[in-house]
């Protein structure tokens, strides 16, 4: 075909003939390019998705963790709760005793007159002093489980860890 000057149509006909196989160096440079771009675009997208697939099971697995932490802290300061209770009346009635001594009247070393005061060990009660766990405490705390909870609840059972730890102390150097 040709246009009224019989040259343009020609030309642009066998240019639209050309098979890849015969296509310029020039027109192939392109399609490889693009190539180059979409597999590397695949590939950092396949990347990433891998990243987040692994980012959600690490933060599945750490939420397990510190709902276990919790379960077993929960169930230990509630054993250590029930193994306090029996001795609060000892305990109020031991205090009561103590308020009424007559401090002038004795003239011995006041921890004679503190053991004279105590009453006797209500029935039930095996030790003098009640036995206090912190096993889960401990756990959380050099595994590194506490960072995975809110710090005020951190806070929180570590104040209740060291008032029982003080009272232990306390019981341990009193009896």
């Amino acid at each position: 075909t040709t246009d009224p000057n019989g040259r343009a149509r020609i030309e642009s006909a066998k240019m639209t003939d050309q098979t890849p196989a015969t296509a310029t160096p020039a027109a192939a440079a392109p399609k490889k390019i693009s190539r180059w771009l979409f597999e590397g675009v695949f590939i950092v997208l396949s990347v990433m998705l891998g990243f987040a697939v692994s980012e959600f099971g690490e933060s599945r697995r750490e939420r397990e963790l510190a709902r276990q932490m919790l379960a077993s802290v929960q169930a230990e300061i509630e054993y250590n709760r029930g193994a306090l209770e029996p001795f609060l009346p000892f305990h109020g009635d031991w205090s009561k005793a103590i308020d009424k001594l007559d401090p002038g009247a004795g003239s011995g070393p006041g921890i004679d007159a503190f053991f004279a005061a105590r009453p006797p060990i209500p029935p039930g009660i095996r030790q003098n002093v009640p036995f206090l766990r912190r096993a889960a405490w401990d756990t959380a705390s050099s595994t590194g489980a506490l960072r995975l909870i809110d710090y005020n609840l951190a806070a929180a059972l570590s104040e209740i860890y060291g008032l029982q730890q003080y009272a232990s102390s306390t019981f341990a150097a009193v009896f």
